[in-house]
Parts: C-alpha cells; sequence; structure tokens
C-alpha cells in the first residue's frame, strides 16, 4: 500500500518497527510502557459511526449519478451545472 515518509525524522504512515525505532526506544523503557498501556489513537467523529475513513468516505461521496439525479440538481440550481 501507499506509504508517507518523514525521513528526515524518520516518520512513516503507519508507523514501522525497524531496528533504528528499536535502538532509540531501548534507553526509553518509558516509550515502550505508553506503547503497550495507551490506547490506540482515534478520530473522535468516527467513533460513533462504526466504520473506518475510507468506508465514511465511500459512503458520502457516492460516485454514481444518475438522470433522475440530475434533473433534481438542476431544479435546485439556477445557474449552468
Amino acid at each position: 500500500g501507499a506509504r508517507l515518509r518523514d525521513k528526515r525524522n524518520g516518520f512513516s504512515i503507519p508507523p514501522q518497527l525497524t531496528l533504528g525505532t528499536i535502538v532509540n526506544a531501548i534507553p526509553r523503557p518509558w516509550w515502550w510502557i505508553d506503547f503497550l498501556t495507551t490506547p490506540k489513537l482515534e478520530f473522535a467523529s468516527l467513533t460513533t459511526t462504526g466504520g473506518t475513513v475510507g468506508e465514511l468516505l465511500d459512503a458520502a461521496m457516492d460516485p454514481t449519478i444518475s438522470y433522475e439525479d440530475l434533473e433534481v440538481i438542476r431544479s435546485m440550481w439556477p445557474g449552468k451545472i
């Protein structure tokens, strides 16, 4: 899949567990404690939808349109479409 990276700071989306991140975490045991005990981050606005960001976007932005839909839009919009 697609991966976003900030090479200068070593960040990537989704996060990766690499040898470098392990070496950086060895002298910082509280990082491991936080990692293992902190709940994962969530989008507050999506907690009640029961879906992922992708599923919400798929539902909100239906790419299909029919001639009936176009007639409704034309009746509501006085300008050019």
